[in-house]
């Protein structure tokens, strides 16, 4: 995991805004025949330290979880609708 800090948004630009910091994962311990998991996130939460880099990562992960279960049922509609229009 390695983190670079990225150019500074304009000055005025909001009233909370932080400077954005690139987060670089890579995933160690792939399973044997798998392609391991290579993140860039982009995040303006703070990490000070590994472990808030860590939870943000885990944020991330956990978002990522919701939005392939969004993307299933998503699709798991459109069918539905097909199938009810087509009858």
């Amino acid at each position: 995991m390695s983190q670079r800090p990225l150019p500074s948004p304009p000055v005025g630009a909001g009233p909370r805004q932080r400077r954005p910091v690139a987060i670089d994962v890579r995933e160690a311990d792939a399973p044997v025949g798998d392609t391991p998991v290579h993140w860039r996130l982009l995040t303006a939460h703070d990490l000070a330290d590994p472990a808030k880099a860590r939870q943000v990562i885990d944020w991330y992960r956990r978002r990522w979880t919701i939005e392939q279960l969004f993307r299933t049922t998503d699709i798991a509609h459109r069918r539905l609708q097909h199938h009810a229009q087509a009858a």
